[in-house]
């Protein structure tokens, strides 16, 4: 069971894009499609005097909205097990190799910006995800800082630690991770504590330029 989860919570990192977009058109289609209950009143009911009901009127009323409601009921529940069964499918799919059939690979360059907290640093995590069926070659990444109204900035990663990484060569299926100390631009660059965003592009053989998204810093 641990190492299904393990599975799932790799799947899920990597096609976390396409699950919550499928997700959020079903949400979308459910809001949509969702029965809404009129509380206006008819005119000619206005200003009239209280007139006395009886009983056996109610109960009709009464089992109507019950009715609706059970019927509401049994909508969302099937609504909740088709998104459920979707994720599942997507899931065995990928196991499969199904998708990789139906759509082609890529390369997936993931950006995140974290605190680490014995350092007391912003760290910023990149990750380089090579998805296709061939070797792919990443040339130095460069590190765009971005704000409002000013120049973006640029830098180019040798590698970390002091050690050079690139050109770096992914074969299919494979990914790589640089951690990259944000604090050491952000305190000798003069006037980089304003730029408030991040993003890294990188190279690749294939003559392709890869993007991360942008992140806070």
């Amino acid at each position: 069971m641990k190492d299904f989860l393990q599975k799932l919570q790799v799947f899920y990192q990597q096609n976390r894009v396409w699950i919550l977009c499928g997700l959020g058109f079903i949400i979308m289609m459910q809001l949509c499609n969702k029965p809404q209950q009129d509380y206006t009143q008819p005119s000619s009911h206005l200003n009239k005097p209280h007139e006395n009901i009886d009983d056996s009127a109610i109960a009709p009323i009464n089992d109507l909205y019950l009715d609706q409601t059970a019927k509401r009921k049994d909508f969302d529940l099937n609504s909740y097990l088709i998104m459920t069964l979707l994720v599942l499918l997507v899931f065995v799919a990928t196991r499969k190799g199904w998708i990789q059939k139906l759509i082609p690979g890529r390369v997936i360059i993931s950006l995140k910006v974290k605190n680490n907290k014995k350092t007391n640093t912003k760290i910023a995590k990149l990750n380089i995800l090579n998805l296709t069926k061939t070797n792919y070659t990443f040339s130095d990444p460069i590190l765009i800082f971005a704000s409002p109204l000013k120049k973006a900035r640029k830098f180019k990663i040798k590698g970390g630690d002091s050690q050079s990484l690139f050109p770096l060569t992914l074969t299919p299926e494979t990914a790589h991770q640089l951690n990259i100390n944000l604090d050491n631009f952000i305190t000798n660059v003069e006037g980089l504590k304003q730029y408030r965003f991040i993003k890294v592009e990188i190279l690749s053989n294939q003559q392709k330029k890869h993007k991360s998204g942008w992140k806070l810093v």
